[in-house]
Order: structure tokens, then C-alpha cells, then sequence
């Protein structure tokens, strides 16, 4: 693990089984009556867990275009406890501005998930993550 936490430049690691699995694990961070910002363009397995899924568990779950800077800065508040990005997002390849979104949601104190299937975390992508997100999933 210490190897993968190093490539990924963090101080720790955990490996699941599947991606589905690391984020339902990512979900279990969050407590009923907290909210998850989370990107409209998401892949279709995040988004069943996001929409049928985490709201049985009390908690609230905010869509929001993250593309749309203003619509992002209108949707996170002291209830956020998680920002949830993909970028490039799954299908449709909309690209969000990573640092400044996770500005937003740091100063409230939320937790920032940059999930991304469609580049490697390993040179150019990790790069642009570097200290802007607490939790990166980018292998399967």
C-alpha cells in the first residue's frame, strides 16, 4: 500500500475490489443530514448510488452542473461534507475546474473526491490533483 499511496502522492491508501466498492466506502464518510455535491455527469453506477442508493440513508444528495462555477458556489454549504467530481466526466466529458472547486468546498470544510476511470492518475492527471482533493479513485 505504501507504494500506491506514494504514486498517488498521499499518505496512505486502500484497495478495493471494484470501484463501486472504494466509492460506497466513500459514501459511508458522510452522516444522515449531511450533503454530497455531486457533478450531473457522472458514471451510471455512481449516479444509481447516488439517487437510490444514499438518500435511503438520510443523506442529501445535491446535483449540480460543475462545469457552472456559480451553480457549484450556490450548492455547497455548512451541511456539505463531500464534494464528488469527475473531470473529464463519464459519459459526456465535461471538464470541471478542479482547484477552484475544491476551494469552494474547503472552505466549508468538505471533503473533496476526484474520481476519474478515463485517465490515469499517474503523470499529467495527478498533477492537477496534487493537494486539491482527500480522496482520488483512479484505478480499476
Amino acid at each position: 500500500m505504501f507504494l500506491l499511496a506514494k504514486l498517488e502522492k498521499g499518505d496512505r491508501a486502500f484497495c478495493f475490489t471494484s470501484g463501486m466498492a472504494a466509492l460506497t466506502a466513500v459514501t459511508h464518510l458522510v452522516e444522515r443530514g449531511q450533503e454530497i455535491v455531486v457533478g450531473e455527469d457522472i458514471y451510471g453506477g455512481s449516479d444509481r448510488l447516488l439517487s437510490k442508493v444514499t438518500p435511503k440513508t438520510g443523506i442529501v444528495v445535491k446535483w449540480v452542473d460543475t462545469s457552472d462555477l456559480h451553480e457549484v458556489a450556490s450548492a455547497i454549504g455548512p451541511r456539505t461534507k463531500l464534494m464528488w467530481l469527475e473531470s473529464p466526466a463519464s459519459p459526456r466529458q465535461q471538464i470541471s475546474d478542479i482547484r477552484k472547486i475544491a476551494k469552494m468546498a474547503r472552505a466549508y470544510g468538505a471533503l473533496v473526491l476526484v474520481k476519474n476511470s478515463i485517465i490515469t492518475a499517474v503523470g499529467t492527471w495527478n498533477r492537477h490533483c496534487d493537494a486539491l482533493s482527500d480522496k482520488i479513485y483512479s484505478w480499476t
